[in-house]
């Protein structure tokens, strides 16, 4: 099982920062594929940040409906304050 972490990402020029866009959230997806040689990944967590949680997991649960993640996840979550309740369904579809 392959488990990976999106949302924030590192330039060596610009230091890390953090994936606010679809496009950004794709591009990490497509470069842990890249770099693992998988089609694939099993799980993918998303961290925490500052952009709206709802709008950067329903990117992910695209990539999902697309085949490129089996399940997703939320790393360092703190649900109170987040806008998100335990047992919420995030990105639509069969678990979430």
């Amino acid at each position: 099982m392959i488990v990976t972490k999106v949302g924030f990402g590192y330039d060596p020029a610009t230091g890390f920062h953090q994936a606010f866009t679809a496009a950004e959230l794709r591009a990490q997806v497509e470069e842990n594929l890249r770099r693992l040689g998988r089609d694939q990944l099993d799980v993918v967590n998303l961290r925490p940040g500052p952009a709206p949680l709802a709008e950067r997991f329903g990117a992910l649960a695209e990539l999902r409906t697309a085949g490129l993640i089996r399940h997703l996840g939320l790393s360092n979550v703190q649900l109170e304050g987040s806008g998100v309740s335990r047992g919420a369904r995030l990105g639509g579809g069969p678990g979430g």
